[in-house]
């Protein structure tokens, strides 16, 4: 009898075997292969135009050098163009497209009692920057910041003297449509 029991034994094992071999490949298998198939065909093209922007300035002010009564001028210029410093100035990049800019100056900290101002000295009466005819020239605006610590009694009071102060200047440039 327990020869009987043997082969039904080997026969449930290697069922239950086979039944999870199948389970596994089906579970990895299903999960791979995709019975779906889709199919895209077409095409598109974009053109993007370049946008640039950039400023250019210099200030060097030594710290000795703010004082009550203390006042410096520097010009601050504004282009629709990316200097990259190349030798042919033709290699710069010209944004393709119009802009507008805004010119701003702030003091950060607000330890100093400084004063900032910015006139515009040259440039676009509204600050764009236009495609002209179709075509993307250079353009620039100059504007000349002044710095200044006034000349009074409040502004020589001897707290200021070990302060210090970072005054931020920023130009956004956006495009126009």
């Amino acid at each position: 009898m327990s020869q009987e029991n043997k082969p039904k034994r080997k026969l449930n094992r290697l069922h239950i075997i086979l039944i999870a071999l199948a389970l596994i490949s089906v579970l990895v298998t299903g999960a791979t292969f995709s019975s779906y198939k889709s199919v895209s065909d077409g095409g598109d093209s974009v053109t993007v135009a370049l946008f640039a922007s950039d400023m250019n300035y210099t200030l060097d002010v030594p710290a000795a050098d703010f004082y009550p009564g203390f006042s410096k001028e520097f010009d601050v210029v504004v282009t629709n163009y990316d200097d990259l410093g190349n030798a042919d100035p033709a290699d710069d990049k010209i944004c393709e497209v119009s802009q507008s800019f805004t010119f701003t100056a702030e003091l950060l900290m607000e330890r100093l009692p400084l004063e900032v101002t910015f006139v515009k000295k040259e440039g676009p009466a509204n600050n764009e920057f236009n495609i002209i005819d179709g075509m993307a020239i250079k353009q620039y605006a100059i504007f000349t910041v002044t710095i200044s610590w006034p000349d009074t009694d409040e502004a020589k009071d001897y707290k200021y003297a070990t302060e210090i102060d970072v005054i931020r200047l920023t130009v956004a440039a956006t495009q126009i449509n």
